[in-house]
């Protein structure tokens, strides 16, 4: 399948990404989100509360993160939970576990 080109193109500003439609504009990532270094302990502890880890290979090898998944349990506090929690509609990107 190949997709509809773009009706104009402009220089990105960056050399490795070359030319990019005309209307986009080009930014660091860091600039264009919010994220956050979780530091959720995988040693589950008996003073937190049960939850359901979502690992680098998790994202690497699927497209999306579902309810369904069999994803690892372990424990996390209360404000663990609240920072780090996945929601519907986020984008999830990590370069490693």
């Amino acid at each position: 399948m190949k997709l509809k080109a773009y009706t104009e193109y402009k220089h990105s500003g960056v050399e490795w990404l070359g030319d990019v439609p005309s209307y986009w504009r080009a930014q660091r990532l860091k600039t264009a989100a919010r994220y956050w270094v979780s530091n959720v302990d995988k040693v589950p502890s008996d003073d937190e509360m049960p939850v359901r880890l979502c690992n680098y290979t998790d994202v690497y090898y699927n497209d999306h993160i579902s309810l369904s998944m069999p994803l690892m349990e372990t424990t996390a506090t209360t404000d663990e939970i609240t920072r780090f929690g996945v929601h519907v509609g986020d984008v999830v990107i990590t370069k490693d576990s």
